[in-house]
């Protein structure tokens, strides 16, 4: 046995490291919290992934059986109609409609109400002048325009405005190319 040095210096400790705590209980919770919430997060993702691959297949499927048949539904017939009126809508000429309706305005001539249908073809407008002749004026230039034919005045009131009378009227007009 060696015998103990007295007045010895004490063993050199050369870690500067320090020594690390271990976790305790609520790290281990937070663990196996985060962990679940993991598991239901990719469990979700792959039940929508599931889901979306279903669709797709789905569509797959009624694209080969549309191909399959020429293009037509199942009585025969091309479903087009719906199509065409909304690819009316779009091409219609709404910058030349709009033009022509501040190509025949006045000063004095206020719009209140304005109703465009590009599928029909037809434009309603209410409006105020202070004249029934400049009503009818509006309309022979609404005429004379390019896009906007076919005006014609459809109802007329006079009306109170702000403490001086006007005349309120309700015209209609085509609108497109001649049919």
């Amino acid at each position: 046995m060696k015998k103990p040095i007295f007045n010895a210096p004490a063993p050199l400790a050369l870690d500067f490291s320090p020594t690390r705590r271990r976790p305790g209980w609520l790290g281990w919770l937070a663990l196996v919290v985060g962990a679940a919430a993991l598991g239901g997060v990719l469990g979700e993702a792959y039940s929508t992934h599931v889901d979306l691959q279903e669709r797709a297949s789905i569509v797959e499927r009624l694209r080969a059986q549309l191909s399959a048949k020429g293009g037509r539904t199942a009585t025969g017939s091309y479903e087009a109609g719906p199509a065409f009126a909304v690819a009316a809508q779009l091409n219609a000429d709404w910058a030349g409609m709009f033009a022509d309706l501040a190509r025949a305005q006045e000063s004095e001539f206020n719009l209140v109400e304005l109703q465009a249908d590009a599928a029909r073809g037809s434009v309603r407008i209410v409006a105020e002048v202070p004249t029934l002749e400049a009503a009818f004026a509006y309309l022979e230039r609404l005429r004379a325009q390019r896009v906007l034919r076919s005006a014609t005045l459809d109802s007329h009131a006079l009306v109170d405005a702000g403490g001086r009378m006007v005349v309120r009227f309700t015209a209609s007009a085509h609108w497109g190319a001649e049919r």
